[in-house]
């Protein structure tokens, strides 16, 4: 017997002794076979405890097989390995894109299945605020593409962006109440902007859907009309023409212009008038005296005037010098030749009633990512633009448009204590009707148009609104209405 076995029955017989005395000594076999058994039973747990000591216990109970060892079974054919280690990963989709208001209401979305506006009154602002990101590199770092950076390619997925605009949703919704309230004719439109005059923000901007086509009413082209003649009269303060200054009101009158072949004549809306103050001109919308301001200072300071304003007058090339139109000499932007936007008519009143300082008309305020990284923030772009001394100034028979002039029908009830100046304006063969203008809380301009054939401008006679029949529009029977129901719910509302 090895000395391992001597010393495994040594412990053996010592443990019996100690557990069994009545065991007999040693060298006696035992008398039973349950004894035998246990004392198998010891003998296979001193064997074990030795190998712990020993460290041989690993051998016994690890079933791995040795690193040498080849592997029993081959692994499965795959090309996983080089697919990884060649192929960069495709972009994991990060969630729909969301539009929301200033106040949380969500407007519309980016989707796998592209856009979809989540609000039906909200579809054509949806559509202007898409094509604005997408036109636009300045809302987007360097070299990034806005279709792929918004989700809206095949093969790009949602983005999980967060694009918030300034609109605020109750000013959006009492906007949206009284168009639909005043809208009767299917193929009439009304525009509306509101700014909020302490941020220069937009507000609200309807209607938020068109049942004529896709446009965005507040970016569609009107004629200026006599809303022109707020920045003829700046203009003319600003080249030292004071207010109290007369000038010939007669009607018609006929120009010739240095830069124009031909005669220009020029008819008032209503009859003639004898020598007008600038002042009285510019409530009682006599357009008469403002073509001879245009002729005296000139196109080329009106339309600056009006760029720093905020307006950008468009469709000029009519008026230009080597232009065969034979429609009008250039000096014809003091009258309203030129078109502009709702937005236009917003930004000037809202620069007016802001001490001359103009802030873009903007409606996108932030885009924030899917990690919380600003990529957009709206920039505080206000700039003066017009010395306060000139606005203060126009101010005054601004406000006399609402008290005396061709808007006092219409705001007669209206609450003066709110400061209100305004203009109305009535574009030639009733193309357009407009009313513009601010108290000191909120500036709100309002368009009114129809469409024809081919989608351009008729007149606007033998029209319905708000349940009254109306043969000719302008701009102080339908536009100031609606410019007053809009601007008391604001005021009203807290």
């Amino acid at each position: 017997m090895s000395d391992l076995g001597t010393d495994i029955r040594r412990y053996y017989e010592s443990v019996v002794e100690r557990v069994d005395p009545t065991a007999p000594p040693i060298g006696v076999p035992p008398r039973s076979g349950y004894s035998m058994r246990t004392g198998l039973a010891l003998a296979v747990l001193v064997a074990v405890v030795v190998l712990v000591v020993f460290g041989l216990a690993p051998l016994l109970l690890d079933s791995t097989p040795p690193v040498d060892s080849p592997d029993p079974v081959a692994p499965p054919s795959t090309s996983i390995d080089t697919t990884v280690a060649t192929t960069t990963p495709q972009a994991i989709p990060l969630g729909p894109s969301v539009f929301v208001t200033s106040d949380g209401v969500e407007i519309g979305s980016i989707t796998e299945d592209g856009p979809v506006f989540s609000n039906r009154e909200m579809e054509t602002m949806f559509g202007y605020v898409l094509r604005e990101l997408t036109s636009n590199r300045d809302y987007w770092p360097s070299l990034t593409d806005p279709g792929e950076a918004l989700g809206l390619y095949p093969d790009s997925p949602p983005t999980g962006l967060i694009v918030e605009l300034t609109i605020n949703w109750t000013a959006q919704e009492i906007v949206e109440s009284v168009i639909a309230e005043w809208h009767d004719d299917p193929e009439t439109f009304i525009s509306v902007v509101v700014v909020d005059n302490g941020t220069g923000r937009i507000i609200a901007a309807g209607p938020g859907a068109s049942h004529i086509s896709d446009t965005f009413e507040p970016e569609r082209l009107l004629p200026a009309a006599s809303l022109a003649q707020v920045y003829t009269t700046v203009a003319a303060l600003e080249a030292g023409f004071p207010l109290i200054s007369e000038w010939d009101a007669s009607s018609p009158q006929t120009f010739t212009s240095p830069d124009w072949e031909g005669e220009w004549t020029v008819h008032n809306a209503g009859s003639s008038k004898p020598p007008t103050s600038l002042h009285a001109a510019l409530y009682a919308a006599v357009n008469t005296v403002f073509a001879g301001v245009g002729m005296e200072i000139g196109a080329d300071a009106i339309i600056d005037t009006a760029t720093r304003l905020g307006v950008n007058l468009t469709g000029l090339d009519a008026l230009s010098p080597n232009s065969d139109s034979g429609l009008a000499p250039p000096e014809a932007v003091a009258i309203g030749a030129g078109e502009i936007t709702t937005f236009d008519a917003a930004a000037m009143f809202a620069a007016l009633s802001r001490d001359g300082v103009h802030t873009p008309p903007i409606i996108i305020e932030s885009i924030t990512a899917a990690n919380g990284e600003i990529i957009y923030q709206a920039p505080e772009r206000a700039n003066v633009t017009i010395d306060l001394d000139i606005v203060e100034e126009v101010r005054k028979p601004l406000a006399d448009v609402t008290r005396i002039g061709t808007g006092a029908r219409a705001l007669s009830g209206f609450n003066q204590g709110l400061n209100p100046i305004g203009k109305t304006g009535t574009a030639d063969n009733y193309l357009a009707a407009w009313y513009a203008g601010s108290t000191d809380l909120y500036t709100i301009a309002v368009g009114v148009g129809r469409l024809g054939p081919g989608n351009q401008l008729i007149p606007l006679e033998h029209l319905e609104f708000n349940g009254e029949t109306y043969m000719r529009v302008f701009g102080g029977s339908v536009p100031a209405p609606i410019w007053v129901e809009i601007m008391t719910e604001l005021h009203d509302t807290p």
